[in-house]
Formats: structure tokens, sequence, C-alpha cells
């Protein structure tokens, strides 16, 4: 987790000294950006790709939907890229609980799972 701070938030605003869309929807912020909305987020955690999308963001202000689209498109298959790398080591770790017990994975389940 990356923990949001004022220079981190002032550090990655657009060339006119502002905010995207983009980067409020990627901090839970309505839009537009009302007063006092970044006491409300800093100190708080975000994901490694919720800050990098935030950073990369700010250099993003088209107004051409099919542009924006196309960079959603990418961010979505970075995202999918991302998910299967998960998903692929969760499945290595499975593959590795088959040697254990019954009683051993059920406990490692348990964990994983929060129960």
């Amino acid at each position: 987790m990356f923990k949001i701070t004022n220079t981190w938030l002032d550090k990655n605003r657009t060339k006119r000294g502002g905010w995207t869309k983009k980067q409020a929807e990627i901090l839970f912020v309505s839009w537009p950006l009302q007063k006092g909305w970044k006491s409300k987020v800093i100190n708080h955690g975000i994901t490694k790709i919720d800050r990098v999308n935030f950073e990369s963001a700010a250099h993003i202000t088209c107004k051409n939907k099919k542009e924006s689209s196309v960079i959603n498109l990418v961010r979505l298959e970075k995202e999918v890229f991302r998910l299967r790398l998960i998903i692929s080591k969760a499945n290595d770790v499975i593959e590795n609980l088959k040697p254990y017990s019954v009683n051993q994975r059920k406990l490692v389940n348990e964990y994983f799972n929060g129960q």
C-alpha cells in the first residue's frame, strides 16, 4: 500500500495546476473536486497500481473519447495481465499444497479466506 501525502498530490498535478477527473475517480473523490477533498484522502492508502494510474492520469487530459477509450483499454489489459500473474502464483501455491494433509490444506484455506 502507498500512503497518500500532500506532497505527492501536489507533485502529480496537471500542467495547468489541477487534477483530472480520472485522478479523482482513482481516489474515490467526487467530481468536480470540492473544498477539503485533499484532507479526506491524505494519510489513506492506495494500491501500487492506483498510484501509477494516478500519476499517469495527470498527463492524460484528452477530450477525445476515442483516445480516452484506447487509454482505458490499455489500462484494462495491464490489469488483466497483473491478475493473471496473481492467479498463476495462487495456482502454484495450490499445487505445492497437494502433498499436505487435508487438515493442513483446510487451515491454509481458512487463513487466506479469513475464516
